[in-house]
């Protein structure tokens, strides 16, 4: 049982982790997204619209590596469910699961 619940930390501190990647790439997604509707919205490209195109530039790397970091995050968090899994059905069939009441349901 002791695997269980670190298992399940693990995840859960994971999430965590992750929701706070997701959250900046919220942020940044709309502030690139602002930037857009500035700069399309006289309908053409001329000086003024260089510090967003500048900002634009800028938040794309950005964005790119927090997607990466939150697939990495996700990804991490699907393999630990499957262990999850695995480790609930092992305990499951073991002899003093049915003590407590986690023998398999027919």
């Amino acid at each position: 049982m002791p695997t269980l619940l670190r298992t399940e930390t693990t995840i859960r501190e994971l999430h965590e982790d992750d929701t706070v990647v997701e959250n900046r790439l919220v942020d940044a997604t709309g502030e690139a997204h602002a930037a857009r509707e500035r700069i399309v919205a006289d309908r053409r490209l001329d000086r003024r619209d260089l510090p967003d195109l500048l900002m634009l530039l800028d938040l794309v790397p950005a964005i790119h590596a927090g997607a990466r970091t939150s697939r990495r995050y996700n990804l991490r968090i699907n393999r630990l469910y499957c262990d999850l899994a695995r480790e609930r059905r092992q305990w499951a069939l073991r002899p003093e699961a049915a003590a407590v009441g986690l023998e398999r349901a027919p």
